[in-house]
């Protein structure tokens, strides 16, 4: 299962993790596995080179199994960052939400989203 857990700090999503396989198929035929990869790495990519706003990434693969990303977006609490970049990372994190939500609704059994307060570091 993949489970991608969202951090939010004053009701405000700032970055999440994206932790395992889907299991839907096998490792390299898994086409749930997959979309949820895609989307993941758009949106770490989009606010890290098109927006060009300061992220911080932790991305690990030990197997096929057993991958994970992690993404926090600190600079939204930052007075630095413009309120046009700081609308364009909330919206961005949290549509990816709302579509894992809905692909969570169709696959239960393999793909499961979850939101927790978190301190900024």
């Amino acid at each position: 299962m993949t489970t991608v857990t969202f951090y939010q700090s004053n009701q405000v999503l700032y970055g999440f993790s994206t932790e395992g396989h889907t299991g839907y198929a096998d490792a390299g035929s898994d086409i749930l596995c997959a979309a949820v990869s895609s989307l993941t790495i758009f949106v770490v990519n989009t606010i890290e080179t098109e927006l060009n706003v300061p992220v911080v990434v932790d991305e690990r693969e030990d197997d096929e199994d057993n991958a994970s990303i992690t993404l926090e977006v600190p600079a939204l609490f930052s007075e630095t960052l413009s309120d046009a970049d700081k609308y364009a990372v909330r919206h961005l994190i949290e549509s990816y939400r709302r579509q894992l939500i809905e692909m969570a609704g169709d696959y239960p059994e393999y793909i499961r989203v979850l939101t927790r307060e978190k301190e900024v570091r």
